[in-house]
């Protein structure tokens, strides 16, 4: 079924998905009218629950960022002053998935295309890496879906063998290079004590859960 968004929930879309895929609606901009909520929440794209003190957080669902993959080019408000600072968000993204890459910007903009050549000589087993070994765990926790919220007790105990010191150095790097985003849980009757025992602290705060794109 093909699910067609509004140019303004399109733009809420991007918005949440900068801000990696959840938030309070309180604190964004646009911030949803009750109409473009439930008109996302109704099509799948997003949940949403009341929080602290009845504050609405809502989430992209796996359905939401597969319906933003497929439609980058869907249409966005003409008129808005909330649309500079989500360009700003992306274009970050952007430029750390670049420098990442080794990728030009006009490799992305160029219409030029070119037929797929083999590849010449053996490729890397990024299982053999760490990253690529938190790779595979994330994938196993989530079962096999990216961009999904997965618990770092669950990635703790599928790589159990990693010094926690390496493996929290590798995690905060790989954020570091936009490979994944940290997040702490806001509700705090959420948070188990296997959360609490996992979390990774960055700038006094405690990061309980991750998530990876492909």
């Amino acid at each position: 079924m093909s699910i067609s968004c509004s140019p303004t929930q399109t733009l809420i879309l991007w918005l949440l998905i900068a801000k990696g895929g959840e938030g309070y609606q309180k604190d964004m901009k646009p911030e949803p009218s009750r109409r473009d909520r439930q008109a996302l929440e109704n099509a799948g794209l997003i949940t949403s629950e009341p929080r602290e003190r009845r504050a609405i957080w809502i989430e992209v669902t796996d359905a939401g960022w597969a319906w933003a993959n497929d439609n980058l080019d869907a249409e966005l408000p003409l008129k808005t002053q909330s649309a500079g600072p989500i360009l700003q968000a992306w274009l970050t993204h952007l430029h750390r998935y670049m420098k990442r890459r080794g990728v030009a910007l006009a490799d992305i903009v160029s219409d030029v295309t070119a037929p797929d050549k083999p590849i010449d000589g053996p490729t890397e087993d990024i299982a053999d890496t760490l990253t690529g070994r938190i790779r595979s765990a994330y994938l196993n926790a989530s079962q096999g879906a990216w961009n999904k919220r997965v618990h770092l007790h669950e990635l703790r105990r599928i790589l159990n063998d990693v010094p926690r010191p390496e493996l929290d150095q590798t995690l905060l790097n790989m954020q570091s290079n936009a490979e994944l985003m940290l997040f702490g849980l806001d509700d705090k009757q959420e948070i188990t004590p296997a959360d609490r025992s996992a979390a990774i602290q960055i700038g006094g705060e405690p990061r309980h859960v991750l998530r990876m794109g492909g």
